[in-house]
């Protein structure tokens, strides 16, 4: 469900991405599969505003450090949008907060907040 989130938002369609990275992140905490849940987040974060982005992307970032994951050579250019994107929409000081935030929060409380932004 990550590839079909992510080839729906290179397509446009915000909408069939949104459902599908709400379905993939639902099953993912289901499951308790943190690197799914990790994935998710980080495509999330494409879709939501800058500040609950930057929590997200923060969040994706410590899951990727806690599981020791290394950044895939095809997922380096999303990474790097996404980073650029909340750069550009935040300033430097929120984009820190935000992001500080964001690897501290748990988990669930992660999760909570990307269900709840799609939803919006």
């Amino acid at each position: 469900l990550t590839n079909i989130g992510r080839v729906n938002f290179d397509l446009g369609d915000l909408s069939s991405s949104r459902s599908a990275y709400r379905e993939g992140l639902e099953i993912s905490a289901d499951l308790g599969d943190d690197h799914a849940i990790g994935y998710f987040l980080a495509g999330i974060a494409r879709l939501v505003e800058p500040s609950t982005g930057a929590k997200l992307f923060g969040r994706f970032e410590k899951i990727r450090e806690e599981l020791q994951l290394p950044l895939s050579s095809g997922d380096a250019p999303d990474y790097e949008a996404t980073l650029t994107r909340l750069h550009d929409h935040l300033s430097p000081e929120a984009f820190t907060s935000d992001w500080a935030e964001g690897r501290q929060m748990p988990t669930p409380e992660a999760i909570q907040l990307a269900l709840t932004a799609l939803a919006q």
